[in-house]
């Protein structure tokens, strides 16, 4: 193969046109890709949030690849079931009240153009394009945390060796269910099993009451974290610091709520206004 035979450097800029996203162009921005016209991804699961603050802020080095859930309500009938998507699936709550179980699977929304299909070519391509696209890129799944695994699973082992930067978003603590937890558990499990991160951006649903937001509201501190973790609604943070990574950015994903009546409610408040506070340097001490 021609390509084959040049020096390695020009061959691997040559890749890096292919499989990198492109620098974004202020004048001239690509539109959202649903890479497959059938589909629509899920909702979020921020109630009303600050847009801004959902995403993962931009890195020159490190391009963001934005991975979503198919939202299988918006699939047309008979396409998964065909075997029209060939990634794993996976199972999800689909309706409004999440009370229905739907199979669907993930897919990339960002505004880019990639050739990954090279990397299929040879296993020298395969290994030279797999180190740049996923060892350069972050991959952000927002509280799509259900596709984190089936993606990853997806990869050859090399590919999965490679990624080194993930983005995901803890879920409002009082809005979980069971099944979320058991969603964050299988996957903390599998990330600790399997990878061995560079840098984990970890987003957690915040709540701020009301007009007078966090004033008068009492900020926790790491001891604070120190004393009660083990109680009920913390295990997540026990089962993330398994995952063995060498730097951890944590970031509030602040959202509207109401006004605490309870004491869970006015607790979640609390622990929402020391989420980049104290609560981060208490995931930094577990993890890193």
């Amino acid at each position: 193969s021609p390509l084959l035979a040049l020096p390695c450097e020009i061959r691997l800029q040559i890749l890096s046109y292919l499989v990198l996203p492109s620098p974004p162009d202020p004048f001239n921005p690509l539109p959202p890709i649903d890479y497959d016209h059938r589909t629509r991804t899920a909702p979020l699961d921020h109630h009303a949030y600050s847009p801004s603050s959902s995403i993962v802020p931009p890195h020159p080095s490190h391009p963001i690849l934005e991975l979503r859930l198919i939202d299988p309500t918006h699939v047309l009938a008979g396409s998964c079931a065909a075997g029209a998507f060939l990634r794993t699936p996976c199972t999800i709550r689909s309706d409004r009240f999440r009370a229905r179980t739907m199979s669907t699977t993930y897919h990339f929304t960002s505004p880019s153009r990639l050739y990954p299909a090279i990397l299929a070519t040879c296993a020298q391509l395969h290994d030279e394009g797999a180190e740049l696209l996923y060892g350069t890129c972050v991959f952000s799944f927002d509280t799509h945390v259900e596709a984190i695994v089936p993606f990853l699973g997806d990869l050859t082992p090399f590919s999965r060796k490679m990624v080194r930067r993930l983005a995901l978003v803890k879920r409002g603590l009082p809005y979980e269910r069971e099944f979320d937890r058991a969603e964050w558990e299988g996957m903390c499990r599998f990330l600790a099993r399997e990878m061995r991160l560079l840098h984990l951006d970890l987003g957690v649903v915040a709540g701020r009451p009301g007009e007078q937001g966090w004033d008068g509201v009492k900020e926790l501190r790491k001891e604070d974290f120190e004393a009660c973790s083990g109680i009920e609604g913390m295990e997540w943070v026990e089962q993330a610091a398994d995952i063995r990574t060498k730097n951890v950015t944590v970031r509030a994903i602040v959202e509207h709520c109401p006004t605490p009546r309870s004491e869970r409610m006015a607790w979640w408040v609390m622990f929402s206004k020391s989420v980049e506070g104290g609560f981060a340097e208490f995931v930094k001490g577990l993890i890193v």
